[in-house]
C-alpha cells in the first residue's frame, strides 16, 4: 500500500448567537499521514499536539481509526501535525475525529462518504457546528436530525470581513464549558438570541461589519463561559477598543474571535493578546481566513494547501 494523508481545517463555532448550530472553517490545520509498516502502529505528533500525552483510549485520532471496521488499529506509521490549539475553541477534537475516521476508511481501501462522515463525527461530538464546516468548508449552519443524520446548509460569508483569534494559552475543556451552562434560560433572552441569529446571517453574507456588533452578541452561552477564562473579558474590551466590529467566544473558548475591518486585524490581535498576557501571563493571536475546501485526503505524498482561502461572496 502507498502512504495516505488527510488534512482537516480548524473551525470556529457559535459566532455568538449560533450556539451549537453555526460554524466556519478557517485556515489552521491538522494533517495526518499513515504509511504502511511492519508490526504495530507507531505514532508521532508535532505542533500543538507535541506536548499532549494521551492514553490510547483518549486519542481521538486513534479512536477514529479503530471505530472504522472491526475496531482494530492498522500497523504502520502515523504522523500527525497540527497548528490547531487544543482546548482553544477552534475545533481540535472534531478535526482529530475526522482525521482518524478518514484514515480508517482509506487504510481499508474504502471510499469516504462525506455526508456519512459528517453524521458519524457530529454524533460523536454531540453537536455538528464544528464537524460540518471542517468537513464541508466555509460557513455552515447545521443541526443533528432526529434519525441521527445531519441537516447542513453552506452559507455565504463576505470577503469584506477580517477575522482574528486570540487566546491566553490555557485550554478550556468542552465538559467544563458545558457544565457552566444553565439548564433553563429566560424566554425573552431566547427570543433576543433568535433575532440576533436572523440578523447575523445576512450581515455575514453582506460584510455589514457595523451590524455585527449587536448581531454577534449572545445571552445563552457566552455570559456563563467568559468568566471561566482568565483575561477574556478584558481581551474582548481591548479588541473593541482597537477597532473590532464584534468580539465573542470562539466555540466554547478558551479563545476569542473578533470580526474586524480589513487593515486593523493585527492591531486588534495585539490588543487582545496584551490583555490576556496581563491577566494570565500568556497571550497570542493569529489572523484567520475562512477556508472553503473543507477536509481533503488522498494517497501519496501530502500536498500543500491550495490557494482557495477566502470566501467567494464579495458582499
Amino acid at each position: 500500500m502507498t502512504a495516505l494523508w488527510v488534512r482537516v481545517p480548524a473551525s470556529t463555532s457559535n459566532l455568538g448567537p449560533g450556539f451549537d448550530v453555526l460554524g466556519m472553517a478557517v485556515d489552521a490545520f491538522l494533517e495526518a499521514e499513515w504509511a504502511p509498516g511492519d508490526g504495530g502502529l507507531q505514532r508521532s505528533a508535532s505542533g500543538t499536539l507535541a506536548e499532549v500525552s494521551w492514553a490510547e483510549a483518549d486519542d481521538l485520532i486513534l479512536r477514529g481509526l479503530g471505530e472504522v471496521g472491526d475496531g482494530s488499529l492498522p500497523g504502520g506509521r502515523l504522523s500527525v501535525r497540527s497548528d490547531i490549539p487544543v482546548g482553544g475553541g477552534l475545533g481540535s477534537s472534531a478535526a482529530a475525529r475526522i482525521a482518524g475516521r478518514v484514515l480508517g476508511h482509506l487504510v481499508r481501501g474504502e471510499e469516504v462518504d462525506r455526508l456519512a462522515l459528517l453524521g458519524e463525527v457530529a454524533r460523536a461530538e454531540g453537536h455538528p457546528d464544528n464537524a460540518a464546516p471542517a468537513i464541508l468548508g466555509g460557513l455552515v449552519a447545521a443541526r443533528l436530525g432526529p434519525e441521527g443524520g445531519v441537516d447542513a446548509r453552506p452559507l455565504p460569508v463576505s470577503t469584506r470581513l477580517g477575522w482574528v483569534y486570540a487566546s491566553g494559552g490555557a485550554g478550556l475543556s468542552t465538559r467544563a464549558a458545558r457544565e457552566a451552562l444553565p439548564t433553563v434560560v429566560d424566554h425573552a433572552a431566547a427570543v433576543r438570541n433568535a433575532a440576533r441569529l436572523a440578523l447575523l446571517l445576512p450581515a455575514l453574507a453582506d460584510g455589514d461589519g457595523p451590524a455585527l456588533r449587536e448581531a454577534m452578541a449572545d445571552e445563552l452561552h457566552v455570559p456563563f463561559r467568559l468568566p471561566l477564562i482568565a483575561g477574556a473579558a478584558e481581551a474582548a474590551r481591548a479588541g473593541d477598543g482597537a477597532g473590532a466590529w464584534a468580539v465573542t467566544l470562539s466555540g466554547a473558548g478558551s479563545g476569542l474571535l473578533a470580526a474586524t475591518p480589513h487593515g486593523v486585524e493585527h492591531a486588534v490581535g495585539r490588543a487582545m493578546a496584551d490583555a490576556f498576557r496581563a491577566a494570565s501571563g500568556t497571550g497570542a493571536y493569529r489572523v484567520l481566513r475562512p477556508w472553503l475546501p473543507g477536509a481533503r485526503w488522498g494517497a501519496g505524498p501530502i500536498r500543500p494547501p491550495g490557494p482557495e482561502r477566502f470566501a467567494t461572496s464579495p458582499g
